[in-house]
């Protein structure tokens, strides 16, 4: 069967929330694929669509397929790379009886992955399931053309911490209430839609994405575990490399960009992302 991307997303994670432009992309890395397999596994998720009963899927065929299917993957839980979101792409792929548009998709694929989140924005199975970088701005979404530039590198810096996306999520809303916090996330926000602004012209403003790192070094400790602040520090430092957030942050990935194409950092895994 088809196989479905995980996804990062490179700028945006947080001040979508705030009507921020995000740009996500797929990682070719990971990927998961359904396969004929019985397993229970997938069974509370596929109940869960039958109880929903959306007219885009083949009810039925589900029905009739439960029990029998199970996801193969290798994107790791929990770490930023959008594992729910392949498995509700493979899903909806398998299980889709209409054609949809793009915004139709991600509503659709939303409710899908809502099982997983509280509440979904279906980026992520979306960017999984079309395979394609997807730009959100203002709510609404569209495919672009994005590829890095020669001298570019993006890695997944792992932690080797695990996270909780909604304690973090839950955080970050409540901080929202205290205006200096308030301003400064605006900041980050007009950071984030410049240098994706850039990006789509083929041009990462290296001078924007380090204030943007230090942006989130001071306004949003509470993402980076201690373990990994000396290391974000040393970014600064050596003028080597410079991190962010990848997703929620306290856990699982960072991202660390790169002039460096053979980069190493003592003591972490790097991942060369392949975009």
């Amino acid at each position: 069967m088809t196989e479905f991307p995980g996804k990062l997303i490179l700028f945006g994670e947080y001040t979508i929330l705030l009507g921020g432009k995000a740009l996500a992309v797929p990682i070719k890395n990971f990927n998961g694929k359904l396969e004929n397999e019985a397993s229970e596994v997938l069974n509370p998720f596929m109940e869960y669509l039958i109880k929903l009963n959306p007219t885009y899927l083949n009810v039925e065929k589900i029905k009739a397929e439960m029990g029998k299917l199970s996801f193969l993957s290798n994107i790791p839980i929990g770490y930023g790379c959008g594992s729910s979101g392949a498995l509700t792409a493979a899903v909806y792929d398998y299980f889709s009886c209409l054609n949809l548009d793009l915004d139709q998709q991600k509503d659709s694929l939303a409710e899908m992955e809502s099982f997983f989140h509280e509440k979904s924005s279906g980026i992520d199975p979306l960017v999984s399931f079309s395979g394609k970088p997807i730009l959100i701005d203002e709510g609404n979404s569209k495919t672009v053309d994005f590829s890095l530039n020669s001298n570019m590198h993006i890695y997944l810096l792992n932690s080797n911490l695990s996270r909780n996306t909604a304690n973090l999520v839950a955080l970050f809303k409540s901080k929202l209430s205290e205006e200096s916090f308030q301003d400064d996330v605006n900041l980050i926000k007009k950071l984030n839609n410049s240098i994706i602004d850039g990006l789509l012209s083929s041009t990462l403003n290296w001078a924007l994405l380090r204030q943007l790192s230090k942006m989130q070094f001071d306004v949003l400790p509470f993402l980076i575990p201690k373990e990994i602040q000396p290391v974000w520090q040393n970014g600064f430092d050596t003028g080597d490399y410079t991190m962010k957030l990848c997703g929620a942050g306290g856990g699982g990935f960072f991202l660390v960009f790169s002039e460096n194409d053979k980069l190493e950092i003592t003591g972490f895994e790097l991942i060369k992302a392949v975009i």
